[in-house]
This record gives C-alpha cells, structure tokens and sequence, in this order.
C-alpha cells in the first residue's frame, strides 16, 4: 500500500509511488452562514444543492400521497380528484366542494321537475282530423270520433287510468272493440 502525506505533514514534495491527499475544511457547528460562505463557498453551495433536492422530493412524494388519497376518494371521477389536486385542495375541502356541486345541481333538477309536472298535469290528448289537400275531412274521419271520444274518456277518468297502468294504447284498442262499455 502506498504512503500517504498530506501537505501539513511534510513541506517536501510527495515520494514517488505516494498519493497527496487534500484536507477538506469541516465547518464547525457554530459558525454563521455568512462565515461558511467565505471560508467555503463551494461546499455551502452544494450543501444548498443538496438540501433543495432533497425538499423537492419529500415535496413530490406528499403530492403524490395527496393524489392518491384525491383518486381514493373519488374513484368515480378521477378528472375530479386530479382538478382538485391540482387546486390545492385537500380531501375533506374537495368532498365538501363535491357535495355543493351536486346539491346545486340536485336543486336544479328539482325545480326542472316541478315545472314539468306543473306543466303536464293539463295535457289532453285529442286527435286531429286528417285533410286531404283540398281541405276536406278524409276517410279515416270516423276513425278520428271514436279516438276523440276514447282520448276525452282517457282524460276525466284516473281510476282507468290506473285501471290500464297509464297504457293509453292498450285503453285505445279495448275501446275500439267495445265503445258500448263506455257509454
């Protein structure tokens, strides 16, 4: 094994077959930034380096933790828990933002369906008299009366409603066989 010196250990120039080693400076524990800086800038920046990156991957694995928990929470919708990753949010705040999106959308729909039912409750169905292009009344006009007269039954009566479960085909053809019932 060959020897080793070191510059403080001898002012002659290192034997042949020797290795020089150069002592690096260990910064005490006391000194100030601004001391390390000027004794050592070289070594404060890699110190710096070294510290940004290691801050930089304990932050990416907690974003990556936070994502997981994000697509945990919402397996369903994954756009959803990426869009509120990406927002900051936590799982708790991306739930509570979830809930009012749906309950704003819940009301919608809601109201929607009252003015449907609001406004269908007065439908009546009656049927039209087929014209020829002249304008005048075409052969199916009898066929037209006894609809007429089945869709106005159809209409004032909801225990036969009830009676044919809402069909009004299957009303529509027990009528056109048996009017006389109805009269």
């Amino acid at each position: 094994m060959p020897k080793t010196t070191t510059p403080e250990s001898s002012n002659t120039e290192p034997a042949a077959g020797t290795k020089q080693e150069v002592l690096k400076e260990i910064t005490p524990l006391g000194m100030s930034a601004e001391q390390m800086k000027k004794s050592n800038p070289e070594a404060v920046k890699q110190m710096e380096e070294a510290a940004a990156a290691k801050a930089k991957a304990e932050a990416k694995a907690e974003s990556d933790k936070a994502l997981d928990e994000m697509k945990a929470a919402f397996p369903e919708d994954l756009d959803f828990a990426i869009e509120s990753h990406k927002a900051g949010l936590s799982v708790n705040d991306a739930k509570a933002k979830r809930y009012d999106d749906l309950n704003a959308k819940v009301k919608t729909l809601e109201t929607e369906n009252a003015d449907l039912k609001k406004n269908s409750e007065k439908l009546d169905v009656t049927f039209g008299v087929d014209n020829d292009e002249s304008g005048e009344a075409g052969a199916n006009s009898g066929d037209d009366e006894w609809q007429n007269e089945a869709a106005k039954i159809w209409n004032k009566d909801q225990k036969l409603q009830g009676e044919f479960g809402g069909n009004k085909t299957a009303f529509f053809a027990y009528y056109h066989r048996r009017p006389h019932e109805f009269k």
